[in-house]
């Protein structure tokens, strides 16, 4: 049903005779009002348009909501109580609820529930309070219970604390008799003074200890192992030995630090090492780069990440102020060398005349041996070409190894 409303909407068409908007905002009109005369009809027309518009939407919203028609009577009070109820209305028809996944109206509560929509009154947040402060506390474990033995009564736990008085402390006392757990350990002491344990009172195998002592040398044992002595441990003080039997094998690959104690050579020592490939841990000193976060110690050694290239090189102690080989720093390389020196060979006279003279070259012979320009007698300085070993360096006797360093 459509109800009547008497506020239109003025100068409404396309073609209305009106002031644009740019114009309109820079009236001086908009913020003066109109002169006493002269008004002009197309800015006095978009006044008209503008408030008429409002209104005529304002209307229509109360006539719609509140059922009820809206004149243009004069009558303030009617109509202000009509836009009232079209609230109550629109509110009560189309705001929902609030709740845990969309907004709207909440309603309060005093009662205690599980309700996702109500909420909480003062009042009722004030007595969830007080009850929780007049609860026990968990992290007091007990504590703040005001009269605790009653509570252990209540609990049905007397009886337990009685006996609790009267056991044994872990810190010492004397069990007058073997203590059995059944089905799971068995300790106890034999007529031999051991002391034996195992899974059940049948076990064909216990751990058994020996503790004891004469007046010789031997003057404490321990001894740990099964019926067949398959382990065996012994302290003998006259010896100063430990000594460990096993009818079976300790292999070193069934514990992770079998050979840690073992290995103690420092990070980044280069050891010689007989194959091409170094094993696990090692790394090959061939000048490559390593990760210094990965291997911390061996930075330790190298800070600039680099391992030295020790492929077909003589590893010669540093000189470390001795004046042998001065200048050096650790870790540097150095060029082959060979010492100054001068060799002497006899020659007969006819050997002499053969040489020929080449200038400030030097003196040569057919065979192309290379000598100096001094002649004293039967004698000559020079390089001797007949030796049995000719290479392209000066080198002792060698073996060749892989040299590699541990990383970590």
């Amino acid at each position: 049903m459509n109800h009547k409303n008497d506020f239109k909407a003025f100068s409404i068409n396309n073609n209305a005779n009106v002031v644009s908007q740019e114009r309109y905002e820079e009236s001086q009109s908009l913020k003066t009002g109109f002169p006493p005369d002269n008004i002009t009809v197309h800015l006095l027309n978009k006044v008209l348009r503008q408030s008429s518009t409002i209104a005529s939407v304002v209307s229509n919203f109360i006539a719609t909501y509140s059922g009820n028609d809206v004149l243009d009577d004069g009558d303030i009070v009617k109509l202000a109580a009509q836009l009232n109820g079209a609230l109550e209305q629109k509110i009560a028809t189309e705001v929902p609820n609030a709740s845990l996944a969309q907004k709207g109206i909440t309603q309060l509560t005093e009662m205690v529930g599980n309700s996702n929509t109500l909420a909480a009154t003062q009042k009722l947040v004030s007595d969830v309070n007080n009850n929780a402060n007049s609860r026990l506390s968990k992290n007091q474990n007990g504590a703040d219970i005001p009269d605790k033995n009653e509570f252990v009564k209540n609990l049905g736990l007397s009886e337990t604390v009685e006996l609790a008085r009267n056991a044994v402390s872990v810190n010492g006392g004397i069990i007058k008799a073997g203590l059995n757990v059944q089905n799971v350990l068995s300790v106890g002491i034999n007529p031999e003074k051991n002391l034996r344990i195992s899974s059940s009172e049948n076990a064909e195998s216990q751990i058994n200890l020996f503790v004891w002592s004469d007046s010789n040398n031997r003057k404490t044992i321990f001894e740990c192992g099964d019926k067949n002595g398959c382990l065996f441990y012994s302290h003998r003080l006259s010896s100063n030995n430990v000594e460990l039997f096993s009818a079976g094998k300790i292999i070193p690959a069934d514990y992770q630090n079998f050979d840690a104690r073992y290995d103690n050579i420092p990070v980044g020592v280069p050891m010689p090492y007989p194959h091409k490939y170094p094993p696990v841990g090692y790394l090959t000193c061939n000048g490559q780069t390593f990760d210094k976060s990965l291997y911390p110690k061996l930075a330790e050694a190298y800070p600039n990440g680099r391992l030295p290239d020790l492929r077909g090189e003589f590893i010669r102690g540093w000189d470390d102020s001795r004046g042998v080989d001065p200048g050096r720093v650790c870790g540097t390389w150095q060029q082959g060398g060979i010492q100054d020196h001068t060799h002497y060979k006899v020659i007969s006279k006819q050997s002499v005349e053969d040489l020929v003279l080449t200038g400030n070259a030097g003196w040569y012979t057919e065979s192309g041996g290379n000598y100096s320009r001094s002649l004293d007698q039967n004698t000559y300085t020079g390089n001797i070409a007949e030796a049995q070993v000719i290479a392209n360096e000066t080198r002792p006797r060698n073996v060749a190894f892989n040299y590699i360093v541990r990383a970590a």
